[in-house]
């Protein structure tokens, strides 16, 4: 299911993707990828907020990266280098 939530964001179903993720994460929560998937398609959408939320870890969770796949590290990677493009480095 995660690799058709990749495939619907690549088809431009953007909505439809972000949807399958979400009830995804719902089923699954701890699960590290659909939440990174979550926080690039709502980042797409322009939701930088919720993107934010959506990525931060609650206090006391282990960092997403440790638990990441090696593919979803890049693509966690390419996702900062997005923000930091449009945002700029945190101040």
């Amino acid at each position: 299911m995660y690799r058709r939530a990749e495939v619907l964001l690549a088809t431009g179903k953007t909505e439809q993707s972000l949807t399958l993720v979400k009830r995804l994460r719902s089923e699954h929560p701890e699960h590290p990828g659909y939440r990174l998937l979550q926080g690039r398609i709502e980042w797409q959408l322009g939701q930088h907020e919720v993107a934010g939320q959506t990525l931060r870890l609650p206090a006391g969770d282990v960092a997403v990266g440790q638990l990441l796949t090696r593919t979803d590290q890049v693509l966690l990677q390419r996702l900062h280098k997005a923000v930091l493009k449009e945002l700029g480095p945190e101040k």
